[in-house]
């Protein structure tokens, strides 16, 4: 009897350990892939992951310890990590962003939001800015993501995406194969090839790191000046040096930068690679082909801002390299924007607020503003829902191609466009 109890008690312990075993092994390995990533996505793009100073040289990073000490100490993640050649290719980056993503994503929701001012996680405007100013491209490592993502690949996550394409709620993709492909293939040699022509692309400089749209075609405006310079004597060779150099140098928020745009009209090349954008037929990401705007293909380099605004059309947003940020706010934000409501305006339908100046944004009224932080990485799809802002900033060097199709049945959002707009 003695014999069984203790063979009873020693088998307890066994189910005790290995159940211990598999809890702690899989928060260590959570743990571990956060900062594998980091360590991953400084060989990949040569940066440092620093204490992020504010504009004001005081520390940016609110309560960066909380996850690991109770004691406030700040831990410096500071590391001169050397270019690897085993991390400069496509592979590498799509795979550690697909580990990352796959880690941390928040718990699928598979109830569609059914009040979208009520049932969806927004956080106040300012706060977002003042936890991490957007002149400011460095990631934080205590950033955290509150939009949904989707496994396309997964039949049943794509179901639950669709819903809340047609919806009109805002999620981000990711597993998209086809994709996935034209970031590998749009390698710096391949590019160099396609864009071979400066009539391929059209490149603006900014004094700043800021960039407001404008039309050329549309200046009716007197003693209306454009905010940015249109660069005719650069090629794209030296647009990407200059690009690559700014992540090496880590370039500041007052230096000149460049902006670097072409579409699939200019550069026939991205019509045949992303036939998800250029399909004949409807599909998840195209869903009314006759609606459709083409493509259009922005290069970032780090710390390009492109003010807010909102887009008329369903927008989806293919990241192909590096990373960009956004910060999205719903339709019924506008009044609080100062959107330029003059369609005579060559940057009509954009805000003129400077979202990276705290002053003005808390003057504004910030603090109200529903929004949504996310970064969108090489080897996501951001569904931007039609009347929605979006401000956004490149991290790195990137890539991203977009294209829209056309209003929703419904036409969600527009009543607050008209009202705020005057229409």
């Amino acid at each position: 009897m003695k014999v069984i109890n203790i063979l009873m008690i020693v088998f307890l312990l066994c189910i005790f350990l290995f159940a211990f075993y598999i809890m702690t092994s899989y928060s260590i390995h959570n743990y571990i892939n956060y900062y594998y990533y980091h360590d991953q996505q400084q060989q990949l793009h040569n940066v440092n992951l620093v204490i992020i100073p504010n504009q004001h040289n005081e520390i940016g990073i609110n309560g960066l310890n909380n996850n690991f000490n109770n004691n406030n100490n700040m831990i410096d993640h500071e590391k001169n990590i050397q270019l690897s050649n085993d991390f400069n290719n496509n592979d590498d980056e799509i795979n550690v962003n697909l580990n990352l993503i796959q880690s941390f994503r928040p718990h699928v929701n598979e109830n569609i939001p059914t009040d979208v001012k009520k049932d969806i996680e927004y956080i106040s405007l300012f706060n977002i800015l003042n936890k991490w100013n957007p002149d400011i491209p460095d990631e934080p490592i205590d950033f955290k993501e509150t939009l949904q993502h989707f496994n396309y690949g997964d039949d049943n996550e794509r179901l639950i995406a669709e819903k809340y394409r047609n919806a009109e709620i805002p999620f981000k993709l990711y597993n998209v194969s086809d994709f996935n492909e034209v970031s590998r293939l749009w390698s710096e040699e391949y590019l160099l090839k396609q864009l071979y022509s400066k009539l391929n692309y059209h490149i603006e400089k900014s004094k700043d790191n800021h960039f407001m749209f404008w039309k050329s075609n549309n200046n009716k405006k007197k003693n209306w000046k454009p905010p940015t310079t249109i660069i005719n004597n650069m090629n794209f060779k030296q647009w990407l040096q200059l690009a690559k150099d700014a992540d090496v140098k880590k370039l500041t928020n007052q230096t000149e930068h460049y902006y670097l745009m072409t579409n699939e009209h200019s550069s026939k090349f991205i019509r045949n690679d992303l036939k998800l954008f250029s399909t004949r037929k409807n599909n998840f990401f195209i869903s009314n082909v006759r609606a459709n705007k083409g493509i259009q293909c922005r290069f970032g380099m780090r710390g390009v801002i492109a003010e807010s605004h909102y887009d008329s059309g369903r927008n989806m947003v293919a990241m192909l390299k590096g990373a960009k940020r956004y910060i999205i706010t719903p339709p019924w934000t506008c009044s609080k924007l100062s959107i330029i409501a003059d369609k005579a305006h060559p940057s009509y339908r954009h805000s003129v607020i400077d979202w990276s100046d705290l002053e003005q944004a808390k003057s504004r009224g910030f603090d109200k503003v529903d929004a949504i932080d996310t970064i969108v990485r090489a080897g996501e799809v951001l569904y931007i829902p039609t009347y929605w802002f979006h401000y956004i900033v490149s991290l790195q060097y990137s890539i991203q191609c977009n294209s829209r199709s056309g209003f929703p049945p419904k036409q969600q959002g527009r009543d607050y466009i008209a009202a705020c707009l005057d229409w």
